[in-house]
């Protein structure tokens, strides 16, 4: 699909672009969504969220951000006497460490330096240490810093084989990277609408295995209400939500979710390994560093050091000024050390070349200035 350049060209972390096909399908009348029609349509998107996360687990559906699937994923399945493991490589497993510091005060933090991610090798000998450990948290792909835990599976298995659940937050991967939920035993997997599934932002999007609903059953106290996984359950045997749901962003999910269908998952992965390359080879050419490790970067968000003399909010301003183009500058204490962009979603070669020809054009400018 070639992009229509008339309009922005959303090149961020998430949201993302979005096709016409997806923002056409809001247009549809609002439904009772105690009625038939809502039932069918929660239907499908059982069917096709089962799809992408591979699993046969139930699939509960927020009407929320991406943060509030995380805090979901906390306050159900971890408890105040737990023992938890957190590794933290950026501002997004940071929140996520804090989150899990609301409930539980045992928690093992593992720091790692921005630009580098967990290993195997630090995760099991946290398990090997520890006679008991309740919970291992992990963000699968640091949106911060364009990191992604690639020995997930093998730290999966070691937290399993140990007797912990696991929560994962795919937020910013899944759907753009094979990550089988079923296959590596993930108990609670997290994502949201706004990114590699590219619809529109407003979804939480959360897989939860038997082995953690039978934790779940175990914890006295949950501190919400309208994040409770009980009521999730009750209503999704009779194919609804507990609370009134974001309808136009289900109609919007379930074309998104199609078209992913429609290009089969394994090509989808594929395009955005294609497209994710293409941007590490033009930020070779025209001379931009990659910021993480090179073993551990990400394949859809693409983080690069901000050249000497220029910073990364002026860059992203400059090229959305000229070109109506988005791409983010760093978050936290590194944001003015980097610039990142998404590839996700309706990524294509295209897309990618379009933006490094403005991205280059836009340095290349400021630096003579």
């Amino acid at each position: 699909m070639k992009y229509n350049y008339m309009k922005p060209l959303i090149m961020l972390p998430g949201p993302t672009n979005i096709h016409e096909e997806t923002l056409r399908s809001m247009q549809k009348p609002i439904i009772n969504h105690r009625g038939k029609e809502f039932h069918d349509l929660y239907s499908n998107l059982q069917e096709k969220l089962k799809y992408v996360f591979q699993t046969d687990n139930d699939i509960f559906i927020l009407s929320s951000s991406g943060t509030g699937g995380v805090e979901f994923g906390v306050i159900n399945f971890i408890e105040k006497n737990d023992k938890v493991v957190v590794p933290v490589f950026g501002e997004f497993s940071e929140r996520l460490y804090r989150a899990v510091l609301k409930i539980c005060k045992q928690v093992i933090k593992i720091d790692y330096p921005y630009g580098t991610a967990p290993n195997y090798d630090d995760i099991k000998e946290i398990f090997d240490k520890y006679a008991q450990i309740d919970v291992f948290a992990l963000v699968a792909n640091e949106t911060s810093t364009g990191v992604t835990a690639w020995d997930m599976e093998k730290m999966l298995k070691v937290s399993k084989d140990k007797g912990a659940i696991n929560i994962v937050d795919s937020i910013s991967i899944l759907g753009g990277v094979d990550i089988p939920t079923d296959k590596w035993k993930i108990d609670v997997h997290i994502t949201g609408s706004q990114k590699c599934l590219a619809s529109p932002p407003g979804l939480a999007l959360v897989s939860v295995s038997k082995d953690a609903i039978d934790k779940y059953d175990k914890n006295t106290e949950v501190y919400s209400s309208y994040f409770d996984l009980k009521p999730y359950m009750d209503f999704h045997l009779k194919k609804e939500t507990p609370y009134t749901p974001a309808v136009p962003l289900f109609y919007a999910l379930d074309t998104s979710l199609e078209l992913i269908r429609n290009e089969g998952l394994y090509n989808v992965f594929n395009r955005h390994k294609k497209c994710s390359d293409l941007f590490y080879q033009h930020a070779h050419n025209i001379g931009l560093e990659i910021y993480p490790r090179n073993e551990d970067k990400s394949v859809t968000v693409i983080a690069l050091k901000t050249p000497r003399g220029l910073k990364a909010s002026e860059i992203t301003k400059s090229i959305k000024e000229n070109f109506n183009i988005d791409i983010a500058a760093g978050f936290g204490k590194i944001k003015e050390d980097i610039i990142r962009i998404g590839c996700m979603g309706i990524i294509n070669d295209d897309m990618v070349e379009y933006t490094m020809e403005k991205l280059s054009f836009t340095i290349e400018k400021m630096q003579k200035l």
